[in-house]
This record gives structure tokens, C-alpha cells and sequence, in this order.
């Protein structure tokens, strides 16, 4: 027992080990920063911890075994959420170029607003939607692409104005059932549909909030809500459905989506 115990005290100072144990721990930060997903993060942490295990018992077949499944799982994971690749080399290819072309070939040079303008903006129109009881949903994509559910809807590309936004949501207007996505600070599409949730919620809440709460239960995106009955606005975002006051739209927007330059 004695000599197995400094066996592996002799491994643990390696530098083979160090270097290893190091390697792994970097990849799995790394694949946790990339996909936050939970199940992804727990299986990270659990693989890692086998991985770092089997190398210091020098279990050289069983952390091969490892690694390839591992990798495996990694590949899986990747293809399923290719959408976050597409995402940030989108984002890239917009700061060196500029401008962002879209699916329809239109081209919106010079009209893509910062985000600080972009929150000030959505929350004015929110403001307003919300005093005149109009509802509205509008949702934020983020690292999760919604191309499965823009086609859904009316691909439009438009700047963000206060004035475009109130009027998408006019009653009657052939926009106004329905989500609006934001993607880079550009309103893409309208007239947006999501699968409701299955969950009970507390309280009366009609197909607007049971439809945030569904995309926010698959996605990363954040979605705001105005009730067309009550003008109370809430924020639906990781499954959780949440109310925010008049006054505090803006704040509760730039929380969610990080923005630290307001």
C-alpha cells in the first residue's frame, strides 16, 4: 500500500502529470465558457475528474477510452449547437466589414446602432406599449441561434427605432401576432412563433408569456413581454418568468444581456 502511495505521490509531481492535468482543466473551462449548457457542464466536470484520475493511476488504456468518448461527446455537442459558431464568426466578420448582410440580400450599411442606443430604444418603445396596453414580444437571440424560429415569421432586417417597434405591434398591422428577434442589434424578423411552455405558471398569464417562457426553457435568448390586458411587462430568460417595473426596463435589460457601457 505504502509503495502504491508513493507511486502515485511520485506521478502527482511529474511534469507529465502537470502538464496533462493542466491541459485538461484548460479544455474543460473552455468547452464551459463555449456552450453553458448544464448537462454539458456536468458531464465536463465528470470527465475531466476520470481523465485527471486515470492519469495519475497511469490507467493509459482507460484514459484513452476516455478521451475518445469524450471527444466524441464534444463533436456531438458541436454539430448540435453549430449555431454558436455561425454566431460568433458572424459577429467577427461584421466588425472588420462593418455592415451586416441577411438572408434577403439586403444590405443595412451605417444603421446598425450600438447596444447602449439599441436598450434605450426598446425600452422607450416598451414604455409606451406597455401605458397603451398593446402586447408585444420581443426577444434577444445570444450564443443560441433562432434560425429554426425567425423562418417562422417575416424576415424584415430593420434598424431598431422606437417608432418601428410600436409599430410592428400596432393592432392589426399583419406583424403584430407574434415574436420579433434581435440579432446584432437588428430587428430580423416578425410576426415570430415559438412552442408554448408545458409548465404550470402561477397567476393568469396568457399565450405571449407561455410562448416566452418556451423559447427561454430551450434557448439562452431573453424575451420581453408586454400583456396586452394589463400592460405589465415581464422578462422571460432561463425558463424563468420574471416581472419588471415600468421604470426599470432599461436597467433590467442591460443586466440580462451584460452590457456594462450604460
Amino acid at each position: 500500500m505504502c509503495f502504491m502511495e508513493s507511486n502515485i505521490l511520485e506521478t502527482l509531481k511529474s511534469l507529465d502529470f502537470i502538464v496533462g492535468a493542466s491541459v485538461l482543466v484548460v479544455f474543460a473551462i473552455i468547452v464551459a465558457l463555449l456552450f453553458k449548457r448544464r448537462t454539458v457542464l456536468i458531464v465536463d466536470i465528470i470527465m475531466t475528474l476520470l481523465l485527471i484520475t486515470s492519469l495519475a493511476f497511469e490507467l493509459n488504456v482507460v484514459f484513452s477510452v476516455l478521451s475518445f468518448v469524450f471527444l466524441v461527446f464534444i463533436v456531438v455537442v458541436s454539430i448540435v449547437n453549430a449555431g454558436i459558431f455561425r454566431h460568433y464568426v458572424a459577429n467577427t466578420t461584421d466588425k472588420i466589414k462593418g455592415y451586416r448582410s441577411y438572408g434577403n440580400g439586403n444590405v443595412l450599411e451605417n444603421k446598425v446602432i450600438d447596444q447602449t442606443t439599441m436598450i434605450k430604444e426598446i425600452s422607450e418603445a416598451v414604455a409606451n406599449l406597455s401605458k397603451s396596453k398593446t402586447g408585444a414580444l420581443i426577444t434577444f437571440e445570444r450564443k443560441d441561434s433562432l434560425d429554426e424560429y425567425i423562418k417562422t415569421g417575416t424576415v424584415i432586417n430593420s434598424p431598431i427605432t422606437k417608432e418601428i417597434i410600436q409599430t410592428i405591434f400596432f393592432p392589426g398591422t399583419r406583424l403584430h401576432d407574434g415574436a420579433i428577434v434581435i440579432r446584432d442589434n437588428i430587428i430580423v424578423s416578425a410576426s415570430v412563433y415559438y412552442t408554448p411552455t408545458t409548465k404550470a405558471l402561477t397567476g393568469k398569464y396568457g399565450a405571449r408569456h407561455r410562448a416566452a417562457m418556451g423559447i427561454s426553457e430551450i434557448t439562452d435568448s431573453v424575451t420581453v413581454i408586454v400583456s396586452e390586458e394589463t400592460g405589465r411587462i415581464s422578462i422571460a430568460a432561463d425558463g424563468i418568468l420574471s416581472p419588471v417595473a415600468l421604470d426599470n426596463v432599461e436597467r433590467s435589460l442591460t443586466d440580462y444581456l451584460d452590457v456594462q457601457d450604460l
